[in-house]
């Protein structure tokens, strides 16, 4: 953008389209140096303000520089812009972004200069700033100027903490100095910051690329003996050690290295970890990568890795190869077991493929193998979770006549399912005939029920199961509470929902994230933020850290409220703390910018997103929509609806009802009804709204008998006229003196029982 569109963007709200339409298209064709150049025409335009912005303002455009690669030298061109100018004073945030800068660019002595700065200005340097020095240090391979600065600060008191720690020790490693690593992970034990996990990995890792597999495996061995438990990071880094050892055992040349080695580890060692491995989430991939390689370096697998593999398999929905790993088994001559055999029903459940599970099961059972409760639990949840809940029920009905007896887990699934659908009567009948058949109900069932109601608006009936519960010795646990406080919230009812956490703390329940959670969604759908600001300073009070649902709901209050300053602060917060936003997040400040005309910084967080790996959605693009048609800028409107769909973003129904008001709004009817006619076209199913939408516009223009004519069509596509339909209807024929055809529709809005 040049700089006198940039300078009318700012001085005239009219021009906003102008910039709108630059950013969206820029946001895809990949023009971040134009961008760059509008923050540095931006930070120059304010030096030259009669009214000098705060350092706020220009170190915001700094740091936004800096999150841009290679800027850094841009950045200390701009700050010493800034200091000639002479009337800015820059702070210590200032001075950390430029020492950062300074440490990327290889000028360690500029960067130690500004540390001394910071210093004369009476500054206390935080140990972000001791940690940016020390790290560009050792990205400088001075590695041992890192160390006597270290030793330096702590003759003269600072505190240091785990990440400066980590950016020593990871670069120490990183120059394959694996030893004095060690000694200074030594020294971390007996002090007061004491090693933690990253420490440990980066530690493990190091010696396994040196090939010290026995040194890693005790330092692993130390690690969880403290209780720290090892990620995929540390499992990953011991295997690339396995199995550069077992290469090495392959190497002829390699004979005297190998006379200091112990024999090549077992598969049991290399199945241990690989189970490890899956128990944290996600990493199949990884596990099915590591076993070729084991598979690559001659390493024999065993039934116990097949089924491991199996299970890797069934989670990434490759379900082909998880039953090719069957055959392989049979092939090796094993008797099949029950556990792979679940694992293999599981996995047909998770990938939605219920029939193909229930067929396995009929062979299984026609090929004489015995089942138990968890294959036939794992079939019933999958039946449920797919909304089958008869077919689960006809299923139980079976087992009830065989072998394998139903127990208190399926009763419970198939209870929650019928609650979830909203068929509580029958859930409490089918409870009536489990307690009679003497299965004892546990928390989850009493919980299942009284969500059930909760859904039906029946909330005197879940206390009254809420009491019972307890009558009978069952402990609600804080799922049941967060279930009716929940509830309460919903209905507006504050009052009774903290009464229920009142309860619930007297029963010696703790609230956890989600009660506060909760809470503050209730408050905000009350438009009282202050009071879930409230709860949020609680939670932080409390200990219980807020995550990143907490910060959505406050932003979203804070947007809704008009508060949008205090929404970007908390947004901020969650940078500090290394805590990253999600979609909604983003979407519902971008939301708040939009509705509060600040564009730019709006199209900066889609920026940020797509960084980030959040890419934007329909809901997100929705707010600029918005923003385009309440502003009359349709042809703008028309050509962000086309462009998101050319991107492969596919516009919600809520997208073309923002899209159709605006043009109907806009006095553009015609375009509205070609947009509208065009969804019905493609075989759309299209709601009330949208409807009501076209309604509204073709009375607006008089077009009465066009709109009693969609509104007689509507029924007919499937959807329902409601009370706003006839309403609009109602209204606009009163308006215009077409009283016998209002009063004929006032009739059939009472005939319909929508009064």
């Amino acid at each position: 953008m040049s700089p006198m569109r940039l300078t009318r963007f700012l001085s005239k709200s009219s021009l906003l389209p102008n910039f709108f339409t630059f950013r969206f298209f820029s946001h895809f064709h990949n023009v971040s140096d134009v961008v760059d150049d509008d923050s540095i025409y931006m930070f120059k335009s304010m030096l030259n303000m009669r009214k000098t912005p705060s350092i706020i303002e220009f170190n915001k455009i700094l740091s936004s520089l800096v999150k841009t690669k290679n800027n850094y030298s841009t950045v200390v061109s701009l700050f010493q812009q800034m200091e000639f100018h002479g009337t800015i004073r820059p702070n210590i945030i200032t001075m950390s972004i430029l020492i950062n800068c300074y440490c990327h660019v290889g000028q360690m002595t500029y960067a130690f200069s500004i540390l001394g700065k910071i210093l004369k200005m009476g500054y206390q340097p935080d140990v972000v700033t001791l940690t940016t020095l020390i790290k560009g240090l050792c990205l400088n391979n001075d590695i041992q100027k890192a160390l006597y600065f270290h030793d330096d600060l702590i003759t003269k008191g600072f505190q240091l903490d785990h990440v400066s720690y980590g950016t020593l020790i990871n670069g120490l490693c990183k120059m394959g100095h694996t030893t004095p690593a060690l000694q200074l992970l030594r020294r971390l034990e007996k002090g007061s910051v004491k090693p933690g996990l990253v420490i440990y990995s980066t530690i493990i890792d190091s010696m396994c690329k040196d090939k010290l597999v026995d040194d890693a495996c005790q330092l692993f061995s130390e690690m969880v003996i403290k209780g720290i438990s090892p990620t995929v990071v540390t499992y990953s880094a011991l295997i690339y050690g396995f199995c550069i050892v077992s290469q090495l055992k392959q190497d002829r040349n390699a004979n005297n290295r190998m006379l200091q080695m112990r024999n090549t580890p077992s598969i049991i060692e290399f199945t241990k970890i690989l189970g490890s491995l899956v128990k944290t989430k996600n990493n199949y991939s990884t596990v099915i990568s590591l076993s070729h390689q084991m598979e690559f370096h001659g390493i024999r697998s065993d039934i116990f890795t097949i089924t491991i593999l199996i299970n890797c398999y069934c989670h990434i929905g490759q379900m082909t190869c998880a039953f090719s790993l069957l055959g392989k088994i049979l092939k090796m001559g094993y008797q099949l077991d029950v556990v792979t055999v679940n694992t293999l029903i599981k996995g047909l459940c998770l990938n939605n493929e219920v029939q193909k599970a229930l067929y396995f099961h009929d062979d299984l059972i026609t090929k004489g193998f015995q089942l138990n409760h968890v294959s036939y639990g794992t079939l019933i949840n999958g039946l449920c979770k797919m909304g089958h809940t008869t077919p689960a029920l006809q299923l139980l009905t079976r087992l009830e006549k065989g072998s394998v007896k139903p127990d208190v887990m399926m009763y419970n699934t198939i209870i929650d399912s019928m609650c979830k659908d909203k068929l509580v009567d029958d859930a409490c009948q089918l409870f009536s005939e489990m307690v009679i058949k003497g299965i004892s109900p546990t928390v989850v069932t009493y919980s299942a029920l009284i969500y059930g109601f909760c859904i039906v608006n029946k909330l005197k009936e879940a206390i009254v199961l809420l009491n019972e519960m307890v009558s009978k010795n069952i402990n609600p646990d804080v799922y049941t509470f967060n279930i009716l406080i929940d509830a309460f919230c919903k209905e507006g009812k504050m009052k009774e929902a903290k009464s229920m956490l009142n309860i619930m703390m007297k029963h010696g329940m703790k609230p956890d994230v989600v009660t506060y959670n909760t809470l503050m969604d209730g408050f905000c759908l009350r438009n009282e933020v202050s009071k879930a600001k409230y709860i949020f300073n609680t939670m932080v009070q409390r200990g219980m850290m807020p995550n990143v649902k907490s910060y959505s709901i406050m932003i979203n209050g804070f947007c809704k409220s008009k508060m949008v300053d205090e929404a970007i602060n908390l947004f901020e917060e969650m940078h500090f703390k290394n805590m990253f936003p999600d979609t909604v997040t983003y979407s519902t400040l971008i939301d708040g910018l939009c509705k509060s005309g600040r564009i730019s910084y709006a199209w900066e967080l889609v920026d940020e997103m797509r960084d980030r790996g959040q890419p934007p959605n329909a809901i997100t693009y929705n707010s600029f929509l918005h923003t385009l048609c309440r502003n009359h800028h349709l042809d703008e409107a028309i050509a962000l609806v086309k462009s998101i769909k050319d991107h492969g973003i596919m516009p919600t129904l809520y997208t073309y009802s923002i899209l159709i008001d605006g043009l109907c709004k806009g006095g553009r009817l015609n375009d509205a009804l070609k947009v509208f006619k065009d969804l019905l076209a493609k075989g759309y199913n299209l709601n009330v709204v949208i409807y009501n939408t076209m309604i509204c516009g073709l009375c607006n223009e008089g077009l009465f008998d066009e709109a009693l004519d969609l509104l007689s069509k509507m029924e007919d596509k499937g959807c329902f006229p409601d009370a706003v339909t006839f309403e609009i209807m109602i209204c606009a024929l009163f308006e215009s003196g077409e009283n016998d055809k209002a009063e004929k529709l006032v009739r059939e809005v009472i005939a319909r029982g929508l009064l």
